[in-house]
């Protein structure tokens, strides 16, 4: 039905510095959102992803779902090349995929970070292997390491009703935390 092509260069909104963006899209006769590029390169950061979701159903009507699959490459995800004055330092990599539908909802997420810090905090190393289903937050693995001190932490967070996905009024969770030479700086 039409094709969608949006590139910008050196944006920024106020303390943000957004970089340049490359986004090609179409819109097929069945309803479905095709993101063939997705693309966000700011100095040597850069997010790649892509996918696809419905938004109207073969009689054009409008598909409150929104079934989906879409996924997002990040590589080396400096904070300081997106806030002038930011108080966070350190890279991360990673990989996001995002499926389903807003009924039932599945995303998976990994990420690696390298000397991340927050203000005068050093956190370190960390790797992260998350999962979200039936409205539950699965932390498979999070294993953090600072100098010596290295800090497993693993779990289950339930977030969202799995048969209405809206949020729990009480919600429940369940982790193992677990250490080796943990030094207090």
């Amino acid at each position: 039905i039409f094709d969608f092509v949006l590139q910008g260069n050196k944006l920024r909104f106020q303390e943000l510095t957004i970089g340049n963006i490359r986004v090609n899209a179409d819109l097929n006769p069945s309803g479905i959102l095709n993101v063939s590029q997705l693309s966000l390169d700011n100095q040597d950061s850069s997010i790649k992803g892509g996918g696809t979701v419905r938004l109207f159903r073969d009689s054009f009507d409008f598909d409150p779902t929104f079934p989906m699959n879409f996924y997002a490459d990040f590589r080396n995800i400096d904070f300081k090349n997106f806030l002038n004055q930011s108080r966070a330092s350190g890279t991360i990599d990673g990989k996001m995929t995002l499926s389903g539908d807003s009924k039932s909802l599945q995303a998976k997420l990994s990420l690696q970070g390298k000397n991340v810090a927050a203000e005068d905090i050093r956190f370190g190393d960390f790797i992260t292997n998350a999962r979200f289903s039936k409205g539950n937050l699965y932390l498979d693995q999070m294993e953090v390491t600072n100098r010596k001190s290295v800090l497993r932490i693993s779990g289950i967070f339930g977030l969202l009703d799995p048969m209405t996905m809206n949020p729990l009024e009480d919600p429940s969770f369940e982790f193992e935390l677990e250490g080796d030479t943990i030094f207090i700086e």
